[in-house]
């Protein structure tokens, strides 16, 4: 195993270390990291906030606006009326879609 191999494993969340990408369990598992560390709920918010300022600025459009892979993520709680969408059902999920 490489020095970068070694490296990311140190950082890989030991939760989900184990769990597949298709398990249905990984959103659940995600929200309670999410719900349990305030410093990545922290980064979120601050990239949440400088997204939707961007977003303003630079992308202003009429018609939706569409989040895809919303997963656990709580942007829709800076903007309202954003439709959530991700490839699997979860609780803050609007719609479920495939964006390929």
């Amino acid at each position: 195993m490489g020095i970068i191999d070694r490296f990311r494993a140190r950082l890989y969340e030991p939760t989900v270390r184990d769990v597949h990408v298709n398990n249905r369990a990984l959103l659940g598992l995600h929200a309670g990291i999410l719900k349990q560390k305030q410093l990545l709920r922290s980064a979120f918010a601050s990239f949440y906030h400088d997204m939707a300022g961007l977003c303003d600025r630079f992308l202003c459009a009429p018609g939706i606006e569409l989040e895809l892979g919303s997963g656990v993520g709580f942007f829709k709680n800076i903007r309202p009326t954003l439709i959530t969408s991700d490839i699997r059902p979860a609780p803050n999920i609007d719609i479920i879609i495939d964006a390929q």
